[in-house]
């Protein structure tokens, strides 16, 4: 039986096989029981995210697993891009989930452009996830990467909707935008997704897959 350690191991290898130059954090795999209430107490009352992979045996039937696989980069262009992570549910409910995410990414992404604000995108996305804002509390709808794997700007933080309808978007900047979507009870859904901002649009830079367990 594989620990959870064993296979974190085996996809740093693997990505340093394939390429990989550096790995700025490791590759998380942790078993996630699909209920908010099972899960690791958090100061916020909200979904720890991520955590860390320990020796844990992997048992048949584990509903959910965060496959944390970004922060292993190749330098390129100069950029340190914050590659993909992922945390999603097996099964028919994943599906779902995927689809959702899917759709907040897509009204995300149906506003980004040279001139517009972080507080477009935010609200995009909360208007797509039925007013709820589809984001950890922690953390962030999206984030720039250049210089580091994660700066400024940070879209839907707790530095207000003041500070995201000021900070709008030259052509040129890299983004990563990575919504949750997380159903109680049955797990969750979470992907990124890296644009470049052009004058009427976007241009992705990531291609892979977003199916569930791809």
């Amino acid at each position: 039986m594989s620990r959870q350690i064993d296979l974190s191991a085996q996809f740093v290898r693997r990505a340093f096989e394939l390429g990989a130059t550096a790995s700025m954090l490791e590759a998380i795999l942790a078993g996630d029981a699909g209920v908010q209430g099972c899960g690791t107490w958090t100061t916020h009352g909200d979904l720890a995210l991520p955590l860390l992979t320990t020796e844990r045996e992997l048992a048949a039937g584990r509903r959910a697993v965060d496959r944390r696989q970004h922060h292993l980069y190749r330098v390129l262009l100069g950029l340190r891009p914050d590659l993909v992570g992922r945390r999603d549910a097996v099964g028919p409910p994943a599906r779902t989930s995927s689809a959702r995410w899917r759709d907040i990414l897509d009204a995300v992404l149906k506003v980004t452009k040279a001139g517009a604000t972080s507080g477009d995108l935010a609200r995009a996305a909360i208007a797509a996830n039925g007013g709820r804002k589809p984001w950890l509390p922690h953390f962030y709808l999206g984030h720039g990467i250049g210089t580091n794997a994660a700066e400024m700007p940070m879209i839907g933080t707790d530095l207000g909707e003041e500070f995201d309808d000021n900070f709008v978007f030259p052509a040129g900047m890299v983004l990563v935008l990575e919504p949750v979507v997380w159903e109680d009870g049955t797990g969750g859904y979470r992907s990124e997704e890296i644009v470049v901002i052009t004058e009427d649009g976007f241009a992705p830079l990531t291609d892979y897959p977003y199916a569930p367990g791809s």
